[in-house]
């Protein structure tokens, strides 16, 4: 106990209480300072936390510094010691000594609190002011990549709804409607609203209160952001919305209430709109009447797009494919849908349903926002096989909106498919799809174009979290397979590629071509490639697909630069298609670095010839379908140029000058 009550009489004769209080206030204040700091700049969320770290860090110090201080009497100074003709007395002087010794103590061990909480706030701001200087959110990308805050751009959260359940819809269709009507209004610009609820799917749970929404908008890089809720009342609305700006605090800068007819929801979102922007202070006036309509008054038909558009952020193109078409059944001038359906059966290799909707898309544009139109542009560029220009739109679009979600996608898809074509690696595409991934965290297709790379990067750790990830979030999805399948050959794994051939023999022709195509391009295992393409030559697959699997393997048996059996594989295909192997036959003969004889190839230009290209072929018409034609006059070009015929060469490029514009 002695020991203790020592202890007790140590604490207070140094002051640690008094010590500890000042840090302590002092602390609280500057993590206030530091809260407002962290706003105002647009800093990362982690920064308070780390303040309170540095603050934590720091008291043990101070405590201890001041605790260690000689507490004890002082020797008097030579000037004050009582001499033998002094009045004082030497009790006196030493009384006198020891009372400004503890003042001076007393003091030393305030400035110890003060000094810590000022160095702790200090270093605090070095590292604010670094992480603006050198790469931080202000101006650039957050911390975890997000985009710099922006005081135009704003973004519009899920409503509460509160009424039937017929309508709790428009809990997330409020955010594709108001956001469309609040985009390109004077210098305002909507957070795209797939990205945005791709960020809620990832967090979860719970109604957003104003600062958890304020996060959410951030990320997004959006200074101004919507709460608000819905009241359903016998198919009558009351809606109920707030503005905020994330620079002031969590107090709504604009608040606006509208009622209205659950069947006039278009008008009932207009009007809150306008109120919305009025209450901002900027006047937008006549602008508000431009303000870009959604495309449909139908709401079946928005019901069923806003369920394709969740089927589509979950990567389920066939469940979304079928709700676009039931919303352009129920309008079928419903411009949006049409857009979304092309890029939804691309993805399907559904391409006359994918050139159709565009086109209607097109013809239906006027009813698009300015937005939608330039992306349909693009789209449609790529898809005529003008690379270059559609890169341009793409781009020029994620200046103006870099968290368009579907942009990042197209240009991914643009990259990596056209990018060997005009000379650029695949790996050029990586951004693209980190950009989605990093707006939708389960975009399954996503994760599936980064393992391709990763797979011919030869990055394994890098292939078994994207690998991972995908069988996480579908794990019977049509991807499923095939990535186990990437993983396996890539790796070396036999047990799973055993598993991977018996589940492939059993699948379909469309799911087999894909994990041929993917082992042969993306891993090293030509070995493996050639085994599962042997799959294709089944008695129990058709015609047409025995005929494709004969193809795969003598390409294969070029890789390896066999010659002869090449010549054999194709005369299996000729015993399918014989339309087909004489293509191909003429177009391999053609590569200068294969032994071919000049008698041979003088043969086979001849036979080329006198083929009819108007036949067609059984297996080669998937790729080419209407462009025999130009397919022949090529490889007569080809075989020429081998032949050393120039003027037959020039005269068959001069044919194929003349073949037109065909798409083909």
């Amino acid at each position: 106990m002695s020991g203790l009550k020592q202890l007790i009489h140590e604490i207070h004769r140094r002051s640690l209480w008094q010590v500890l209080a000042i840090y302590m206030v002092g602390a609280w204040v500057g993590f206030e300072a530091i809260e407002a700091l962290v706003s105002g700049l647009g800093l990362p969320q982690w920064f308070p936390a780390f303040a309170i770290v540095l603050f934590i860090v720091g008291l043990p110090i101070v405590l201890a510094t001041a605790f260690v201080q000689d507490g004890g009497p002082a020797q008097s100074p030579p000037h004050a010691t009582a001499g033998p003709d002094s009045d004082i007395s030497a009790d006196t002087v030493s009384a006198a000594d020891r009372q400004e010794t503890e003042a001076v103590r007393r003091l030393f061990t305030w400035r110890n609190a003060i000094a810590g909480g000022v160095l702790a706030f200090a270093l605090w701001g070095v590292i604010a002011a670094g992480w603006i200087l050198f790469g931080g959110s202000v101006g650039g990308r957050g911390d975890d990549g997000g985009i710099a805050l922006s005081p135009n751009r704003i973004a519009v959260l899920p409503f509460s709804v509160r009424g039937k359940e017929e309508f709790a819809y428009l809990g997330e269709g409020i955010v594709n409607l108001l956001a469309t009507k609040l985009d390109g209004a004077g210098d305002l610009r909507s957070v795209d609203p797939r990205g945005l609820l791709g960020g809620l799917d990832r967090e979860r749970g719970g109604r957003l209160d104003p600062e958890r929404a304020r996060a959410l908008a951030e990320r997004f890089g959006a200074g101004l952001y919507v709460l608000g809720d819905i009241l359903e009342v016998e198919g009558q609305l009351r809606i109920d919305a707030s503005l905020y700006d994330s620079g002031r605090g969590s107090e709504a800068v604009s608040q606006a209430t509208v009622e209205g007819d659950a069947a006039e929801i278009f008008d009932v979102v207009d009007e809150l709109a306008a109120q919305l922007l009025g209450g901002r202070g900027e006047g937008p006036g006549e602008r508000i009447t431009r303000i870009a309509a959604v495309t449909t008054h139908s709401l079946p038909a928005l019901k069923e797009y806003l369920e394709g558009e969740a089927e589509l952020r979950a990567g389920q193109f066939e469940a979304a494919l079928a709700a676009f078409q039931r919303a352009i059944e129920d309008d079928s001038s419903f411009a949006l849908a049409y857009y979304r359906l092309s890029i939804t059966a691309e993805w399907l290799t559904e391409s006359d349903i994918a050139d159709e909707a565009a086109e209607q898309a097109t013809f239906h544009s006027t009813r698009l926002s300015e937005h939608d139109r330039r992306t349909l542009e693009a789209m449609l560029a790529e898809r005529g096989g003008a690379a270059d220009s559609a890169e341009r739109l793409y781009r020029a679009i994620l200046r103006t909106y870099p968290d368009d979600v579907e942009v990042w996608w197209r240009l991914g898809e643009l990259l990596f498919h056209y990018g060997p074509r005009l000379g650029r690696p695949i790996t050029g595409s990586r951004e693209a799809w980190e950009r989605v991934l990093f707006f939708e965290p389960q975009h399954v297709p996503s994760l599936v174009h980064l393992a391709r790379i990763s797979a011919l990067e030869g990055k394994r750790e890098e292939l078994d979290s994207l690998v991972g990830l995908a069988l996480e979030f579908q794990p019977g999805g049509r991807y499923a397979l095939y990535m186990r399948a990437l993983w396996a050959y890539s790796v070396g794994d036999e047990a799973v590629q055993e598993q991977v051939v018996a589940e492939l023999q059993n699948a379909s022709d469309n799911a087999l071509g894909n994990t041929v195509w993917g082992v042969t391009v993306f891993t090293d295992n030509l070995r493996g490639a050639y085994d599962l393409a042997r799959l294709y030559t089944e008695p129990t697959r058709s015609p047409q697909t025995q005929a494709l699997g004969h193809l795969n393997l003598a390409e294969l048996e070029l890789a390896w630069g066999r010659w002869q059996a090449a010549v054999a594989e194709l005369s299996e295909v000729a015993r399918l298609d014989a339309a087909t192997a004489l293509e191909h036959r003429a177009l391999y003969s053609a590569a200068p670095f294969f032994p071919v004889p000049r008698a041979q190839l003088q043969e086979m230009r001849d036979e080329l010839e006198r083929w009819d290209p108007t036949l067609g072929s059984r297996v080669s018409s998937q790729w080419h379908e209407g462009a025999h034609a130009q397919l022949k006059t090529y490889v007569l070009g080809l075989l020429s140029a081998r032949l050393g015929d120039e003027a037959a060469t020039l005269r068959y490029a001069g044919e194929l000058d003349g073949t037109g514009d065909s798409p083909e």
